[in-house]
């Protein structure tokens, strides 16, 4: 998510605690939405954005960005199920949600907030 990438490195960011990753998916979320063209996030394109800066920006050889990726890819996908299935994130509705389109629910407002 682009958000983070003003605050941390792709390497930090994949060696964030899950606890902290997702604290940093709801603040990059609430970033997002409060941006007339942040856009949502999809929960099959968390680490994308993160991914992609790396592979521009860092220069590593190929097995470096390869852990980077799965790495990135892992612990983005296990953040966003704890975030879903502690209600702090949903599917978007409509079409957005069939699509992977994930939005802050009222509760995963305010945990960013916090």
């Amino acid at each position: 998510m682009r958000e983070m990438l003003s605050k941390m490195t792709p390497a930090e960011i994949a060696a964030l605690p899950e606890h902290d990753l997702q604290r940093a998916i709801l603040n990059a979320m609430l970033e997002r939405a409060r941006t007339p063209t942040g856009g949502m996030a999809n929960r099959q394109q968390l680490a994308v954005e993160v991914i992609d800066h790396a592979a521009m920006h860092d220069n590593l050889p190929f097995p470096k960005m390869k852990e980077l990726r799965e790495g990135l890819e892992r612990n983005f996908r296990r953040a966003s199920e704890t975030l879903e299935r502690d209600r702090l994130i949903e599917p978007a509705s409509g079409m957005n949600g069939t699509h992977g389109f994930v939005v802050l629910t009222p509760e995963g407002r305010q945990a960013a907030r916090c």
